[in-house]
């Protein structure tokens, strides 16, 4: 009863008051208003796509920016086909914008890579004593974070160091954000 009135609210445009204590249960679209929202959605396809193009490296990215905003506006709960040009817009476009972003991160990544690759047998050594210097400071710093940082430069992943640790994520964080002060100061002070 309580959800059939929800859906009634909603396909009425009203935010549903569902009781806080009981699950949400969100019902499947029947194939009739999946077939509606594909019809009403396939329009702007073209328009879409070419207003992503610029914005993307290759016309696949953009392929994959257009369908995946088709396929979020397709799983919304209410959607309004009035505000559907705006939203399909807002989807692609952030989309895009991710997807620029990932790609120019990929790009510094690489770029980084290189960069040491194109180091002289000198700036290695010094890199690498710099390194071993910082580590042996390391030593010095508050249990805590010189942990933290243990486990980082064994390749856990922040969530999984808390865990083992028995810290939760945010505290991880912040210690690993203080050792990372606390070495930055260290290395500008010995400048």
């Amino acid at each position: 009863m309580e959800v059939a009135r929800a859906l009634t609210i909603v396909s009425a445009g009203r935010a549903p008051s569902l009781p806080s204590d009981g699950p949400v249960v969100k019902v499947p679209l029947s194939e009739a208003e999946l077939e509606t929202r594909w019809e009403l959605i396939a329009g702007d396809r073209e328009r879409l796509l070419r207003l992503v193009r610029h914005l993307c490296a290759d016309s696949a990215d953009a392929e994959d920016c257009v369908h995946d905003a088709f396929l979020r506006a397709i799983e919304m709960d209410s959607l309004d086909a009035t505000r559907l040009y705006g939203l399909l817009t807002t989807i692609a476009r952030n989309r895009a914008a991710d997807s620029h972003r990932r790609q120019h991160r990929q790009t510094r990544l690489l770029e980084r890579l290189f960069e040491n690759v194109s180091a002289s047998p000198d700036e290695i050594a010094e890199d690498r004593d710099e390194a071993i210097w910082l580590a042996w400071k390391a030593t010095s710093l508050p249990t805590a974070e010189r942990r933290a940082l243990a486990y980082v430069a064994a390749g856990y992943e922040p969530c999984e160091a808390a865990r083992l640790l028995g810290l939760t994520p945010n505290s991880f964080r912040l210690a690993l954000s203080k050792a990372r002060a606390h070495l930055k100061k260290i290395a500008h002070d010995a400048n």
